[in-house]
């Protein structure tokens, strides 16, 4: 039986932690479900579950977070701003690099941030993906969108608007699900070296070249 589709009321925290006790309770409910998902997944959590691993009451969860959805969308927020963070800094550093090795540089990043966030953008997004049934989660992969469109822009001046709209997203589909595919099944015998100069090699190409 297909699981319901969450009212987006569900999906937003309660109220914001204002004093340092409440920001304890908050982080400490984070906490747990990151530590019972790496054990059991995030497709059975319950809030139950969750409240006894925090050690605090399912009342005192609920005064931040309606319902599991909550909490999964505040991880999910949390991981992707950091990630967000991390990637304005280093295409700041790169930006007076050749186009090569500035996108490996991207790449290697990204391939870093992927599996350091791997539970939550890539394991909790597949087991409860009810999560973007109503509307699209912020994601730092819409930054590297950006990114690459002023990029083509720049290097390819004379592209049409759909036709820089559709470099962005094959460019966004082939790094994006690139980078998932191999973090999750590896080819045998691959390295990250190679990878990342594969990767890197094909998607400049296409977008330096009319």
């Amino acid at each position: 039986m297909p699981r319901r589709t969450p009212d987006p009321e569900r999906r937003a925290p309660r109220k914001l932690p204002q004093q340092s006790r409440s920001r304890a309770t908050v982080a400490s409910i984070k906490q747990a479900t990151m530590e019972l998902a790496a054990r059991k997944g995030f497709a059975d959590l319950t809030t139950g579950e969750i409240a006894e691993r925090a050690g605090v009451s399912k009342g005192s969860l609920y005064q931040y977070f309606p319902a599991r959805e909550a909490i999964f969308v505040a991880l999910y927020e949390d991981a992707s701003a950091h990630m967000v963070a991390v990637m304005k800094g280093l295409f700041h550093r790169v930006g007076h690099l050749p186009p090569d090795e500035a996108m490996r540089r991207v790449i290697r990043r990204h391939l870093a941030l992927v599996r350091e966030n791997e539970l939550i953008i890539l394991q909790m997004m597949r087991e409860a993906p009810e999560l973007r049934a109503k509307s699209p989660l912020i994601s730092f992969e819409s930054i590297i969108s950006s990114v690459t469109r002023t990029s083509l822009r720049h290097n390819l001046p004379r592209l049409s608007v759909n036709d820089v709209e559709r470099r962005v997203f094959l460019i966004h589909a082939i790094v994006g699900n690139s980078i998932r595919e191999y973090v999750e099944a590896p080819p045998q015998g691959a390295t990250d070296a190679a990878f990342v100069r594969d990767l890197a090699d094909i998607v400049t190409r296409y977008s330096t070249q009319p």
